[in-house]
């Protein structure tokens, strides 16, 4: 109860630094983003209302029966899906433009962070650590290096794959931490987050009642176009149901047991020594492999493992893997997501919301350091 006290304060004492680095440091370029922001909003809405007109001049010309026809088939369905896609171009580009400006400046708030060009972690380092050594293909986007409380540290946002001809199962996709540790470890130790995640970043509860919400609107869809256009029930409602199970269902879940199938093979037999720790609720979250059921005790101290479950806290309960071993600790945190996204594109970029849960997410890994520094 103690720690969490001391945690809990320095946290809101952080957050009230921070707060006045924001206004002297970073409140100009969020008055930029936001102007940024209107024109990257304004593409949006013109795209939204490009596609509304489009299928409303559809609508007119062939008339209702064929108008219902022309979206249902294959090219109309493809035509929809082109037309979404390009409405979603601003939000992706609103969001390249949010990192380009701020994350180098959020980071400098606790050391001297820089973004990096020298591939410190390099994808020979991830394999060492035996989290992902299947992956053959890998895709890089930001990475920061720097120093906090003397230890060198990069944190990287990685896509890690295992392609195989025609096929590809994303291993990982999220932030990476490095860490030089100060003092070396002897043997390896792992752990892996008991938490399933399926294709897209879901876990498996999610991607169900996800599967159920889409079937039942899509025929309360059908059924609702059938009675106001009178056409047949049965035919349309059996087709939709099997064209769903088999272009969208089926395959994720065959993708879905090949990915299980690759992670059951990451460990390898060296480190198949599974540990026991005290704290049960740590257990049921992550499995612990080590060589040396002395010093993985020495590393995952009760300390440590409430700072880990911090850091699975205020990611929003991602699933998180750690390795050490020689003077290193890799943190893997699955967030399906970009780093540093601190305003939407349909929210104010002057709302400080976004920003406080990134300076949370952030001091929640750094803790982990000084506690490691204090062993």
């Amino acid at each position: 109860m103690k720690n969490k006290y001391n945690y809990d304060a320095k946290l809101a004492k952080l957050q009230q630094d921070f707060y006045i680095y924001y206004q002297k440091n970073l409140l100009q370029d969020f008055k930029k983003l936001e102007q940024e922001r209107y024109k990257y909003l304004a593409g949006f809405i013109l795209c939204c209302t490009i596609l509304f007109a489009v299928h409303a001049v559809l609508y007119y010309v062939l008339g209702r029966s064929d108008f219902i026809e022309c979206i249902t088939s294959k090219a109309g369905f493809c035509c929809v899906a082109i037309g979404v896609w390009l409405c979603t171009v601003p939000i992706s580009k609103y969001k390249g433009a949010t990192k380009s400006l701020v994350a180098d400046k959020i980071l400098k708030f606790w050391t001297d962070f820089h973004e990096n060009k020298a591939n410190i972690l390099a994808s020979n380092d991830i394999k060492n650590s035996e989290l992902f050594d299947t992956f053959n293909d890998y895709e890089k986007d930001d990475e920061f290096a720097g120093k906090y409380k003397d230890n060198d540290v990069c944190i990287s946002e990685y896509n890690l794959n295992y392609r195989r001809q025609k096929s590809n199962i994303t291993l990982f996709d999220g932030i990476l931490i490095w860490i030089r540790l100060k003092k070396k470890v002897s043997c390896r130790t792992i752990l892996r987050s008991n938490k399933v995640i399926l294709p897209g970043g879901l876990t498996g509860n999610i991607y169900v009642v996800l599967n159920c919400f889409v079937l039942f609107f899509l025929m309360g869809l059908m059924i609702y176009m059938q009675t106001m256009f009178g056409r047949p029930f049965e035919i349309d409602v059996v087709t939709l149901f099997f064209n769903y199970a088999v272009f969208a269902v089926m395959p994720i879940l065959l993708i879905y047991i090949l990915y299980r199938i690759f992670i059951k093979t990451q460990l390898k037999s060296s480190l198949k020594h599974s540990i026991n720790l005290e704290d049960i609720d740590f257990e049921k979250k992550w499995k612990v492999y080590s060589q040396d059921q002395i010093e993985a005790r020495c590393l995952l101290n009760p300390k440590f493992m409430e700072q880990l479950k911090n850091v699975q806290k205020y990611f929003h309960g991602k699933k998180i893997d750690c390795s050490f071993w020689k003077n290193n600790l890799l943190i893997a945190i699955h967030t399906n997501e970009d780093m540093f996204e601190t305003t939407s594109l349909f929210s104010s970029a002057l709302s400080y919301k976004n920003m406080r849960k990134v300076v949370t997410q952030f001091y929640s890994v750094f803790a982990i350091i000084e506690e490691l520094n204090e062993k």
